[in-house]
């Protein structure tokens, strides 16, 4: 997947990822883009932030959806809907949105 690094979501899922490593969790259980077990719509087909409890990735304890420090409350609404349905298909114990660093689990 080619990133448009100057978009301001990809920067702050990116400043996310190296905050929490920089935080003690594990990079090998830390994921960026994971792709849905399936998908129907092209704009859900990946979670921005994964925290996997396993080093196979196959069980995800946390799915995170990124925003930027910006977003408006309608962007916090969208992302609290995806980031469910991220998290339902990848059958995560939680999961949550991030403005910026802050992370809100729901």
């Amino acid at each position: 997947m080619k990133e448009n690094f100057n978009d301001p979501k990809i920067q702050a899922k990116l400043h996310l990822y190296f905050d929490l490593i920089e935080r003690d969790f594990s990079a090998e259980l830390v994921a960026l883009d994971v792709p849905l077990p399936s998908c129907a719509d092209a704009g859900y087909c990946y979670a921005d932030i994964v925290i996997f409890r396993d080093l196979d990735h196959s069980l995800a304890d946390l799915v995170i959806e990124c925003l930027p420090e910006a977003a408006s409350d309608s962007d916090i609404d969208q992302a609290k809907k995806v980031a469910a349905i991220k998290g339902a298909a990848l059958r995560s114990r939680e999961v949550a949105y991030a403005v910026g660093l802050e992370i809100c689990r729901l």
